[in-house]
């Protein structure tokens, strides 16, 4: 037939199936959400890692039947895989309510297909080691509501190129970035006023810090002689108001 001129679908909703519904569609309140996907990549046939349980299994469950790959609701083992293999490419992974999570503490440790991730505005402080060990994150969105990035968030995401951090942001936790060995820029809001030991400890290709104001940089609490980026001799330039 010729759907040329299609421009309606009716889907007859039952409540009484709501549950079962869930599991295999998303509503229109969902769909309003579903540009913010975390990207996986695959190079061979294989599962996906989309969580890390060991740390999180109160909150792994609220999500573990929450999960769509490419439109599509799949089904995650206890140790948060899918239960079916993907051909090798760039996956799109929409999580419902991840914009309700609070506690994202180690949340995708070690979830190497992880290319691409973003924070939601309902977290306020990104907590230990959430993306710790994603070696292959290359872009993350941080949302603006986020006021800590609790130490090794990014710890060991070898693949992170840049970071811009939200002027929501008053605490960068020690080691947050430590060993992000292709991070080569990094821009600090006037609002942190306090960085932890070894932030960017390791971050051996990190060439500029982009600053709002040099004065306000330069009364950041520094803890530990690790924590200013300044020790890896890089440049710091104030933005352009």
């Amino acid at each position: 037939m010729n759907y040329r001129l299609l421009n309606e679908v009716l889907i007859e909703w039952n409540e009484s199936s709501k549950e079962d519904s869930d599991n295999i569609f998303l509503k229109s309140e969902d769909i309003k959400e579903s540009f913010r996907y975390f990207v996986y990549r695959l190079d061979e046939k294989d599962k996906i890692k989309i969580f890390n349980p060991d740390y999180i299994w109160p909150e792994f469950k609220k999500y573990k039947d929450k999960v769509w790959i490419n439109n599509k609701h799949v089904e995650l083992d206890d140790n948060g895989w899918t239960v079916d293999k993907f051909e090798p490419g760039e996956y799109k992974v929409y999580i419902k309510d991840i914009d309700k999570v609070i506690d994202m503490t180690y949340m995708f440790f070690n979830c190497i297909q992880l290319i691409s991730a973003f924070i939601p505005n309902s977290v306020t402080s990104i907590g230990e080691g959430a993306f710790n060990s994603c070696s292959r994150l290359t872009s993350v969105t941080i949302g603006n509501s986020v006021t800590d990035i609790d130490k090794r968030v990014f710890s060991g995401c070898i693949g992170l190129t840049s970071v811009t951090i939200p002027n929501s942001v008053t605490d960068i936790g020690a080691c947050a970035f430590s060993d992000c060995r292709a991070l080569t820029s990094v821009t600090i809001p006037s609002s942190v006023t306090s960085i932890g030991d070894g932030a960017f400890r390791g971050c051996m290709n990190l060439k500029i810090v982009y600053v709002e104001d040099i004065n306000r940089f330069n009364q950041i609490k520094f803890k530990g002689m690790r924590s200013d980026p300044r020790y890896l001799e890089v440049k710091v330039i104030e933005l352009k108001k």
